[in-house]
């Protein structure tokens, strides 16, 4: 399959990631690694001329991915021990989390497969791990709803009110788990879902900034909530980029 959007757009969420980190680099002052890192991307990318130099550079990249999602590991990680289980509860909620980050961590890995059929097969698991983490969150499943997403529901769509927002709240986490099953369908169902995710995961990305006021001042200091987003984004591009997969293998067929 020729290059086109859906790789493009996979790219994209990657560097997005990246630049994510680098910018958290510069908050914690480590401001050298900065044009090392952009003049390394330019080079790299400059001569990328065979198979085993994208495989060096995704590789080098990926680095960057894991790093940004190390906290996510150590948490991951620890809650299974049982030295630091602090209680069922918390185990089982840092699982949670660390499933609905599966994008956004091991987008570098969907990078390496495309375009082989296994990137097909492993972007709808990594998007099914994610959509049914954060419905269930939405659900209130296995042991409530974060109170965040009230907080954020409250100042992006305040006409809801108290019992709007769990009944809002609880529709979406059911659409979560439904477009997941349709993602496993074929045809335009199948297409419909990964356009409603993208939608829906770029949304849930933007109300990061958008319940935040001093998001809108922006300075290094009231830039967190955008790192926010960035890091999330993920969650709207593969599905973009697995919906223009797909339409561009039934164009190739064709």
């Amino acid at each position: 399959m020729r290059e086109g959007r859906s790789k493009n757009i996979l790219w994209a969420a990657f560097f997005i990631g990246a630049l994510t980190l680098f910018i958290q680099l510069f908050q914690a002052g480590s401001i050298v690694w900065i044009p090392i890192f952009l003049l390394s991307i330019l080079l790299s990318y400059q001569f990328l001329q065979n198979n085993f130099s994208k495989i060096i550079f995704v590789l080098g990249l990926s680095f960057v991915i894991l790093v940004q999602s190390f906290p996510k590991w150590v948490i991951f990680v620890t809650s299974l021990h049982r030295d630091f289980v602090v209680d069922e509860h918390q185990n089982l909620l840092s699982l949670q989390r660390f499933l609905e980050h599966s994008l956004v961590m091991l987008t570098p890995l969907l990078l390496m497969v495309w375009p082989r059929r296994s990137f097909g097969f492993l972007s709808k698991m990594l998007i099914s791990l994610t959509f049914v983490a954060h419905g269930l969150f939405a659900l209130g499943l296995p042991n409530g709803t974060p109170d965040h997403f009230y907080g954020m529901l409250s100042v992006c769509l305040p006409f809801l009110g108290e019992q709007g927002a769990v009944i809002f709240l609880r529709i979406a986490g059911a659409m979560d788990i439904v477009v997941v099953v349709l993602m496993w369908t074929s045809g335009r169902w199948r297409q419909f879902a990964l356009l409603y995710m993208s939608i829906w995961g770029f949304l849930t990305a933007f109300a990061r900034p958008w319940s935040s006021p001093s998001a809108w001042y922006l300075s290094l200091d009231t830039i967190y909530p955008w790192l926010e987003m960035s890091q999330r984004l993920p969650h709207a591009l593969v599905p973009f980029s697995l919906f223009h997969w797909y339409k561009e293998a039934n164009s190739y067929s064709s």
